[in-house]
């Protein structure tokens, strides 16, 4: 099970949805985004890797791009190297 399809595919049923979270527009994407629910709790349970969207990481990640304007990967292509001894 891939934790970020399952999680954006139970996005997109909920957002289809034109009167909020609360319900899905019809029986056939409610009974979809409980099957992929489920999915998503039995993979959290077993500890798999959360949804990129969800990972420390993630957030990590946006936070400095955020107050910074910079990721860690850009600091890493702008400092010196240490010569070999």
């Amino acid at each position: 099970m891939d934790p970020n399809t399952t999680l954006s595919e139970l996005r997109s049923l909920l957002g289809r949805n034109t009167r909020g979270y609360e319900t899905c527009d019809s029986m056939e994407d409610h009974y979809k985004a409980e099957e992929l629910f489920q999915a998503l709790d039995q993979w959290l349970l077993k500890a798999g890797a959360l949804p990129t969207d969800w990972s420390e990481a993630q957030r990590t990640r946006e936070l400095r791009q955020t107050l910074f304007g910079t990721t860690h990967e850009d600091d890493l292509k702008s400092s010196p190297t240490t010569p070999d001894s």
